[in-house]
């Protein structure tokens, strides 16, 4: 492995290109635009769902950039990557940069993995998704005895995308829990020591609050 990876890095793979991110974030930036515009243009409920579908491609797209640049992979000082992550994670999409560094990189350390026990942190949280959605077999069984979960997990190819909506929902109320605390500790109760030593966070408290505020101004010239 070390020798591919060496190879790879020799031949220029791992060089990030700034014309190619300044390209990704502007047009990017024109998504947010455009879907702004048919909110605050229009009171036709079609255009205003154009717009909607806008601001969910302008989110989706801010996810993967938030993860490249907080991967460190765009810049070699670490603090620029840390800055666009709470431009583009915290005030763009309403994710906490702390809360996402926490669950990826526990994402990271055991990828794919299943926790050893049931409630126990030492699993892959980004497959902790029973009883809505299972990954695997030994998934899938552990919901045996559950009519609800049995229900859930026989018709899943149907909820999954439904399902993606309320994980939007649950990451954004989970990042306002890790930053700013209140109802729903037990759903970062994984990430409590990262919670405690936050880097930046008078910089996440005010860019969620700012992207919230963005959000309900854009809404409030909604029909």
């Amino acid at each position: 492995y070390r020798t591919l990876r060496a190879k790879l890095f020799a031949a220029g793979l791992f060089n990030a290109s700034p014309a190619y991110y300044v390209y990704k974030v502007s047009s990017n930036l024109l998504l947010l635009a455009a879907s702004i515009f048919c909110a605050v243009v229009s009171d036709s409920i079609f255009v205003n769902l154009i717009g909607a579908i806008l601001l969910g491609l302008f989110w989706q797209q801010s996810g993967w950039l938030a993860h490249d640049f907080l991967h460190h992979q765009v810049f070699k000082n670490r603090v620029y990557g840390d800055m666009m992550g709470l431009i583009i994670g915290d005030l763009f999409q309403g994710f906490s940069v702390q809360w996402w560094k926490s669950k990826h990189n526990a994402h990271h350390a055991v990828p794919n993995l299943h926790a050893s026990v049931q409630g126990a942190c030492d699993g892959d949280p980004d497959i902790d998704t029973m009883p809505i959605l299972a990954w695997t077999l030994k998934m899938a069984e552990s919901a045996k005895d559950c009519k609800k979960g049995r229900f859930l997990i026989q018709w899943q190819s149907y909820f999954y995308f439904p399902a993606l909506l309320f994980a939007r929902l649950a990451w954004a109320h989970q990042s306002w829990v890790f930053v700013f605390g209140g109802w729903g500790q037990h759903s970062v109760a994984a990430a409590a020591l990262d919670q405690k030593k936050m880097q930046y966070p008078t910089a996440e408290k005010v860019c969620l609050i700012l992207h919230y505020v963005g959000l309900l101004a854009i809404m409030s010239h909604m029909p």
